[in-house]
Order: structure tokens, then C-alpha cells, then sequence
């Protein structure tokens, strides 16, 4: 007669520690992830001040140079993501591309920004973010794939991404619909971020005809 221990078998036990283990890893390397998207850029400028080089965080901070340290904490966290697996552009892209301009632009019409780009914030919006912020959000997705599945993924990434920018709602919506391109594209890297460029290239655009003459 088999005796089963309180809590079940000892197979049962040993998969619900490997859950639970692999549950704490997930936490800590999101959040470990999100503290550095969140807080990263104004450490890096308070370094800078307080070693007296504020000159560089125009370049650092507002052009996005900063984010490149985030290279080797993604290649640590998910390694494969920088592999030539992922670098493809399917054809089904295009139809992300050309929803996330009349996203943008619906947008722009609802919730008009005021302009004023600097050129550093332009390099930041333009080069920089489209290229590492797909990186981080693609590594998320990976992640969180594992133990949320495609919906939860989605979300709590977006959610994640959404808090480090100024209108939470804007980018959250802006999060999910890259989200979907890099997932519905074999997590294609190329895809991802064309359409990030494109989102901001339509919104710098849009904001920079607006300022009077």
C-alpha cells in the first residue's frame, strides 16, 4: 500500500519547488530589469552632476546613450534574443507597421504634444529607443511568456514599459501593439523595431510641425 505524505508525492513536491524556484527567478529578473528602465537614467545624470560633467547627460541621458548598458544585463538575462534567429522581417509585419501609424496619428489628434524636440531627445527617439527598447521589451515578452502565457505577457510588459514614460495610457496601448508584432512575428527583432521607428517617427514629426514658424 503506497503511503502518500502530506503535500503529495515526493515528485510532486520536487515539481512544486522547480515551479516556485523558477516563479522568485522570473520576479527578480523582471524586476530587476524594471528598476533599471525606471530609475537608470536619473542615477546616471545625478553621477554626472555630482562628478561635475553635466555637459554629458545631454548626451548620456536626453540623447539615450545610457540605455546601451542595458546590452550585456539582456544578453545576461536571455542571451538567445541576440541571435540570427530572430533576425527576419515576415511579410505580416507590414500590416503592424501601417496599424501603429493610424494609431500614432489618432493619437496625436486626441492628445496633441506640444513640440519642442531637442536634437538629442530627436537621436534618443529615433535611434536609440526603437533599437533597445525593442531588446528589453522583447526580453520581457520572453520571460514572461514562460509562466503568464501570450495574454499575460503582453500585458504585464506593457504595463511595465507604460510606467517609465510620462502618459501611461499612451504608451501602454503604444507597448501592446509592438508586443504583438515582435510575438506574432516569430519574435522578430527587425519587425519590432521598425515599428517602434515608425511610431516615433510619425509622433516627432507630427510635433515639430506644430511649432510656429
Amino acid at each position: 500500500m503506497e503511503i502518500v505524505r502530506p503535500g503529495g508525492s515526493p515528485r510532486e513536491m520536487s515539481e512544486k519547488s522547480q515551479r516556485s524556484s523558477a516563479g522568485w527567478r522570473l520576479l527578480l529578473q523582471v524586476g530587476g530589469l524594471f528598476f533599471l528602465m525606471f530609475f537608470l537614467s536619473g542615477l546616471i545624470s545625478m553621477l554626472l552632476t555630482f562628478l561635475g560633467l553635466p555637459r554629458l547627460d545631454h548626451w548620456v541621458t536626453d540623447a539615450g546613450m545610457y540605455q546601451l548598458l542595458f546590452i550585456p544585463v539582456l544578453y545576461r538575462l536571455d542571451g538567445d534574443i541576440f541571435s540570427k534567429e530572430h533576425w527576419h522581417f515576415p511579410g505580416r509585419a507590414w500590416i503592424g507597421i501601417g496599424t501603429v501609424i493610424l494609431l500614432q496619428l489618432s493619437i496625436e489628434r486626441i492628445v496633441p504634444e506640444a513640440g519642442g524636440y531637442t536634437n538629442y531627445e530627436l537621436i534618443f527617439a529615433l535611434i536609440f529607443a526603437p533599437v533597445i527598447e525593442v531588446f528589453v521589451q522583447g526580453t520581457l515578452l520572453r520571460l514572461l511568456k514562460q509562466q503568464a502565457g501570450f495574454v499575460g505577457a503582453v500585458v504585464i510588459a506593457s504595463i511595465l514599459i507604460a510606467l517609465c514614460h510620462a502618459s501611461f495610457w499612451i504608451a501602454f496601448w503604444q507597448s501592446v501593439l509592438i508586443s504583438l508584432v515582435f510575438l506574432k512575428t516569430d519574435e522578430s527583432i527587425p519587425a519590432a523595431v521598425a515599428t517602434h521607428f515608425v511610431m516615433n517617427l510619425v509622433a516627432t514629426r507630427v510635433a515639430l510641425e506644430r511649432i510656429p514658424g
